[in-house]
């Protein structure tokens, strides 16, 4: 018993630490709060979840065109990609680790429906309108955990809107990354098609 204990206080004070180090807050303190998805520079892969001037969350690319994103938040950091051919999937593992967590399998004519294995077999649902430009995320009751409602101009940006919810779930920030990675994937598809 004093061993878990011990692993706990460890977490925590890593966690605080790490929250001190980024200086980002915690996503789950801006539950219905409007947020940003933009790109600071049109010359860098990399997106920043914004409130207001405040980042909260940040989505690399490691090349251009590159399928693996590096997020990192006040709570971890991770590494989403794309795996296999024929049959794509999306695996969420976290930074320096090998073996994924997560994964995430988008279906339908457009991917627009997609469902989040996170562990302990719970799951999370994620789902497109036909233009992907709304993004909703829900738990496997239906219960909203975020919006993500993407907005028309040069560079991709987005208004993401997280639900109370959602904060039931430790996996929210790299969640939150995941469904802009889709955005992101849908943009390029589209451009490659066009």
């Amino acid at each position: 018993m004093n061993t878990a204990v011990a692993r706990f206080d460890r977490k925590v004070n890593q966690m605080s630490q790490r929250i001190e180090s980024t200086g980002m807050k915690s996503i789950s303190s801006f539950i219905d709060t409007s947020l940003q998805w933009v790109q600071p520079s049109a010359f860098k892969p990399m997106y920043e979840l914004r409130s207001g001037d405040e980042c909260i969350l940040t989505l690399r690319f490691p090349k251009w065109f590159s399928t693996t994103v590096r997020v990192e938040a006040a709570e971890g950091r991770w590494e989403i990609k794309r795996v296999g051919f024929w049959k794509q999937r999306i695996e969420i593992q976290r930074e320096g680790d090998h073996l994924p967590f997560a994964t995430c399998t988008m279906q339908g004519w457009t991917n627009n429906k997609g469902t989040v294995e996170l562990p302990k077999g719970r799951r999370v649902s994620i789902t497109a309108n036909c233009w992907t430009s709304r993004y909703d995320v829900a738990t496997p009751t239906g219960e909203p955990m975020m919006v993500l409602k993407c907005k028309i101009g040069l560079k991709p940006h987005a208004e993401l809107t997280l639900h109370p919810k959602g904060t039931s779930y430790p996996e929210l920030p790299w969640i939150a990354a995941l469904v802009w990675y889709l955005v992101l994937l849908a943009r390029r598809r589209a451009a490659h098609a066009g």
